[in-house]
Parts: C-alpha cells; structure tokens; sequence
C-alpha cells in the first residue's frame, strides 16, 4: 500500500482512517444482508448470520491490533491491504452462498471492496486480488451447481461472473493509470520541494553574499573616504607648496625692487643732507625711483593675480547662488567679452545652442568655463596662427547638459593631454604663465556642477573638450 505522509503519526492516523472505512463497509454489508433475511430473499440461518457477525468482529478486532500496536509496520505492506482485502472478499463469498436471490446487490459489495484498493495497489497485486475474487465467486456458482439448488439461475450468474470479470479488468487499469498519475504528481511534489529546499538554501547564500557585499562596500566607502582624505592633504600640501613657490618669485623681486629703492633713497638723502646732491643726481635717482616703482607695481599685480586664480581654484565665490537661466544668452554674453581678444589674430567663435535651453545652475560657472577654455585656445592652440576658429555646442541629451568645445589650432602631443589638468603644469612659463587654468576648469566642472570632463587632441590637429552636466534640479531640462 502506498502512503503519501511522511510523518509516522500521520501515517497511523491515515491507516486507522482506512481501517474504519473497512469497518463502514462490513457494517453495510451486514445491514443490508439484515434487511433482505427479513425479506426473505437471503437464505440464512440465525446461526449462519450469527457467526457472519462474530468472523467479522474477530477479523476487525484483529487487523486493528495489529495496525494499532505497530507490528504491522514488520511487513511490507503496513495497512495490511491486500490480507484486509482478501479477509473481505472470502467473507462476502460465504455471504453469497446464501444471498443467491439478490447476486447482483453482493456483486456491488465485492466492487466495494475491490475499490478499497483500486488506487492502492499495484497493476499485479490488483490482478492477483481480481483473479482470487472471480474464483471465489466462481467457487459458489459451482457449490450451487453441485447442490443442485433450487430456481438457481445458473445463466444469470455466469453473466454476473463476466460483468465482474469486466469491471474488474477495466478497473485494473484505470486503477493504475491513476496510480501511476499519483507517482507522478508525488514525484513532481518531491522535486518541487527540493527546488523550493534549493531555491531557500541558495536565497540564504545570497543573503549572506548580499550582506558580505554590503559589509564589503561599507569597507570601500570608508577606505574610499580615507583616501580621499589623504588625497585632499596631498593636493592641499601640494596647493600650499605651489602657492608658495608661485607666489615667492613675484614678491621677491618686489622686495628686491623696493630695497635698492630703499638704499638708493638713503643714499641721495645723505648727499643732499651733506650738499653733495646736484641736478644730475637727481635725474639719476629719480629714474632709479621710477624702475624700481614699475618693478615693484608689476610683481605685487603679478601676486596678486595668483591668489586670485588661487581662490578660483578653491571655487571661493560665497555670493553665488544656482539659478534659472537661459543658457545660450549667457553663452552669448560670454563671448561677447572676449570677442576683441579672439578679432585680433581674426579667428572666429560659432555658437550651436538652442534657445529655449535654460537650466538651473551656476551661470557664472559657465562664464568662467568658456572663459578659460578660448583664452586657452588663443593663447596655446592658436599661437603664431591666424584665421582660426572655435565651435562651441551645446545640448540636452538623457537628462545631462552635453556641451563640446573645439578649436582647429595647433592641438597637443600625448604627454602635454596626459598632465594638462596637473596644478602648475604649463608650456608657457618662460611667459609667465602659471598653468591653474585648466586645474581651475576641472574644479568648476568636477566639484561645483559635478559633471565630467573629457579631452582628446591630436598634434597639429586641434583639441576638443566635452563636459556633460547632471541635470537634477527641479527647473533642469525645460524647454521653453
């Protein structure tokens, strides 16, 4: 017998549910054979009936026991199935030798107890109880035969024989189609409650990867934010060195300028005290006064403009606050400004951008950007060059303000685009350059609009700049 519970107490329970339903069709049996002895349509005698009654309760009695106590489970069939089965059919062919009259209300007696087991048996062991339910069936038809009962109807019992035999085959395999349905389905229930073990156990290993992951970048984030850290001491050290160099070289000559001013006017106030002075002296200090003024003037305005690109390096501008503009109206004040610095070697800037663009963000910034980026194509890319020109686009794509900056002038080689953006770094310092325009660039695009830079240049092939901006501001990426 095959049971679909798993639990032992649950299977005792199931077995003692068969057994009942056992008991159901005894007491049945026994009431209907009852009612057709009342009727005269069984022949039995008190006696017969009597011990009918008792096999029965000594036969119940027994297969309780023994599926109660557990010593049931000693054999390979714990229910008890087939011995219950046969116990059954046995005990109604007994019954049917003197039940003659009614054959056909018997016959559904042994369909009853063949369907006890119709879905519990194997195809042979429902063939093997089929076949002993027909020769005990068989059996009794030849009892009567031999006992030459009378008004037995010997024809209509064959014809019950075969109508049993019938059902009893076709019962066989529908029996075990459905049975074999039923391994399936229970074979499907066991691999759906391994994948649903599997798919628990590899959900648990993904938790534990997910929280290791999150642990992991938990780490990163820190290890991430100490290095910034350093990194920020490094180029805060890195700033404070530069700024010290840049600005020393001005301001020494300043106070060299103003010393020999000074000695000079120490020298001529002692002639002039001692009347030694004449009108030639005075000419020559005068000049002297007047060089050492310009040397002066010049070195402390050549001070003073480091630490203004060294304050727009810090992005110091407290006073400027993001808000709504049009950007191709700023673009266009902004060239506007620089037109006569690009007119006087004749080069020329286009302007590609729509004018419904408007943004919210820094406006100032992009002054500064377009600024620093055509002072760097005059001053660099368009050297001893005339003619030239700048094209400048911008437009909304996905969200981010995409703006390209390119010129046709005499470009880079690979190692001058490698270090264009390091503090200091400049192929005009014998000009007085302090190369903190493209560091100042990447500051503005990097920090304050939090976008991306990127350049590419050919030697003698010109440059080109690409900035994208995050648009994430409540006004950002409106179209008028």
């Amino acid at each position: 017998m095959i049971d679909n519970v798993s639990d032992p107490d649950k299977l005792l329970q199931v077995r003692i549910r068969r057994f009942y339903l056992s008991v159901l069709g005894y007491t049945l049996t026994i009431s209907v054979l009852w009612v057709a002895k009342a009727a005269d349509l069984v022949l039995i005698s008190n006696q017969q009936f009597l011990a009918a009654v008792v096999v029965y309760v000594i036969i119940e009695i027994g297969f309780y026991s023994l599926i109660r106590s557990g010593f049931s489970l000693r054999f390979k069939d714990p229910s008890l199935t087939i011995p219950q089965i046969v116990v059954a059919l046995t005990w109604i062919s007994y019954l049917m030798v003197f039940s003659y009259k009614i054959s056909g209300g018997v016959m559904a007696a042994y369909y009853f107890v063949i369907l006890f087991g119709v879905f519990q048996l194997t195809l042979t062991q429902f063939l093997l109880v089929s076949f002993i339910t027909l020769m005990e069936f068989g059996g009794v038809i030849l009892w009567h035969v031999q006992a030459s009962t009378p008004n037995y109807n010997l024809k209509g019992e064959l014809i019950l024989w075969f109508i049993l035999a019938g059902g009893m085959l076709w019962l066989s395999f529908v029996g075990d189609y459905i049975r074999k349905l039923r391994e399936k389905l229970k074979t499907s229930k066991i691999k759906l409650e391994e994948n649903h073990r599997e798919i628990l156990l590899q959900k648990e290993e993904l938790d534990s990867a997910n929280r290791k992951i999150q642990r992991s970048l938990r780490d990163l984030k820190k290890a991430q934010e100490d290095l910034i850290q350093n990194e920020k001491i490094a180029v805060t050290a890195k700033l404070v060195a530069g700024v010290a160099h840049e600005v020393n070289t001005p301001l020494g000559a300043a106070i060299m300028a103003a010393s020999f001013l000074d000695e000079k006017t120490r020298q001529y106030t002692e002639n002039c005290l001692q009347g030694k002075a004449d009108q030639a002296d005075w000419a020559a200090y005068l000049s002297k006064a007047a060089d050492s003024s310009r040397i002066i003037l010049e070195n402390l305005n050549q001070a003073a403009e480091l630490i203004s690109s060294f304050k727009r390096l810090a992005l110091e501008q407290p006073n400027e606050k993001p808000r709504f503009f049009n950007l191709r109206k700023n673009l266009e004040r902004t060239i506007a400004l620089l037109r006569a610095e690009y007119q006087q070697g004749g080069h020329t800037v286009t302007l590609d951008c729509s004018e419904q663009i408007s943004i919210y963000s820094y406006p100032d910034a992009f002054t500064q950007i377009i600024t620093i980026l055509v002072r760097n194509s005059l001053v660099h890319g368009f050297e001893n060059l005339a003619g030239r020109e700048i094209h400048i686009q911008a437009e909304i794509v996905r969200g981010y303000l995409k703006l390209v900056y390119t010129d046709n002038g005499s470009g880079m080689d690979q190692t001058t685009l490698k270090k264009m953006f390091d503090l200091f770094f400049t192929t005009k310092k014998k000009q007085g350059r302090s190369g903190l325009g493209l560091p100042i660039l990447n500051n503005l695009i990097h920090q304050k609009l939090e976008g991306r830079l990127e350049c590419s240049s050919i030697k003698d092939q010109g440059v080109a700049f690409c900035i994208q901006i995050p648009l994430q501001g409540e006004w950002n990426n409106i179209i008028n």
